[in-house]
């Protein structure tokens, strides 16, 4: 495993283990799944931008259908 080091204020640092405290985790555990989001978050960004530049050209042909009775 790797680990990140992030610097934060001594506040943050506080409610980031009250947060992890409330869900019954470490603050370890609730930072790496805030990892694992942020990175799903983002790869699914990039998946939508990629399959809407692929779509775009496709208008008229996806308007054509919706046309169809």
């Amino acid at each position: 495993m790797n680990a990140i080091v992030i610097p934060v204020s001594q506040d943050t640092a506080e409610k980031v283990a009250r947060i992890a405290g409330e869900r019954g985790v470490s603050v370890e555990t609730l930072m790496s799944d805030v990892a694992v989001h942020l990175v799903e978050q983002f790869e699914t960004h990039k998946l939508y931008l990629k399959e809407a530049e692929r779509g775009r050209h496709e208008i008229d042909e996806a308007l054509e259908l919706l046309r169809r009775p």
